[in-house]
């Protein structure tokens, strides 16, 4: 069952968390080994920020927008 299952089992409302649209954090989503998947992909330095983003939408459902936020564009720093 989802949290919000549980809570309405016993009466209580959906928690939704202040801020935007009042959607859920993503992390009450995925749960611990989601959120632990979610940050190995972004911190594999085997990856390119493409496949970062590519398999973060294709996998978690977010939005290019999002994605972009996540795994910015960086330029190396040159000397």
């Amino acid at each position: 069952l989802t949290q919000t299952e549980r809570r309405e089992l016993f009466g209580y409302p959906e928690l939704f968390v202040e801020g935007v649209d009042n959607k859920p954090l993503l992390v009450e989503k995925l749960g611990v080994g989601g959120t632990q998947a979610f940050t190995a992909i972004i911190a594999d330095v085997n990856l390119s920020n493409e496949q970062k983003r590519a398999t973060l939408q294709l996998l978690f459902g977010i939005s290019n927008e999002d994605v972009m936020k996540l795994v910015p564009d960086v330029k190396p720093i040159t000397v």
